[in-house]
């Protein structure tokens, strides 16, 4: 399947995020639906692979190459899968590293939508060059709040990630799909 393609500059102009699991058909319709509307749209759902390895489920995801987790069945090791997402997202926030773009395949993780969001601003930093003095300065902000809009494990409210967002010229879109067409 494939994914749209982005150039740097509107990559993440308007952004749409959910917090669901897709499966293949639901990913080719939300594809079909980006080519159809006016704005870019990104959600993070990243492929992962399962496999069975003697009695419990083991998922690896291409795109995060650290992240390997299992469980007693499916269900448990997809919301393991979901956590060890978010820690990698963090990890790769910590070390001042990029967070990939999702790649194509059959099964699906989908980030949890504030950390989504918390990922996309960061890499929107990252590839405009902004660093968190700047975007302190730009929201008359003092670090620590800039700090924790970062954090994964903060409860950010969203009308600050809103506000961060447009500081970096962003514009955070959010909408609503029926999960029972899947």
């Amino acid at each position: 399947m494939d994914r749209p393609s982005h150039d740097d500059s509107t990559r993440l102009k308007d952004i749409a995020v959910a917090d669901a699991r897709l499966s293949q058909g639901a990913r080719a319709e939300a594809d079909r639906e980006n080519q159809e509307g006016s704005g870019v749209e990104v959600m993070l759902a990243y492929s992962v692979s399962l496999e069975n390895d003697d009695g419990t489920v083991l998922v690896t995801c291409a795109d995060f190459p650290e992240l390997t987790t299992f469980g007693d069945d499916r269900d448990e090791a997809l919301a393991r899968a979901v956590d060890a997402l978010e820690e990698a997202i963090a990890a790769r926030i910590a070390a001042r590293q990029d967070i990939p773009e999702p790649s194509a395949g059959q099964v699906y993780l989908t980030v949890p939508t504030l950390t989504a969001i918390k990922a996309l601003l960061y890499q929107g930093m990252r590839e405009q060059g902004i660093g968190k003095a700047e975007l302190a300065r730009r929201l008359g902000w003092h670090l620590p709040q800039v700090d924790r809009v970062l954090d994964v494990h903060h409860n950010s409210r969203l009308d600050r990630m809103d506000t961060a967002l447009k500081a970096i010229g962003f514009q955070l879109e959010v909408r609503t799909r029926d999960t029972a067409v899947v």
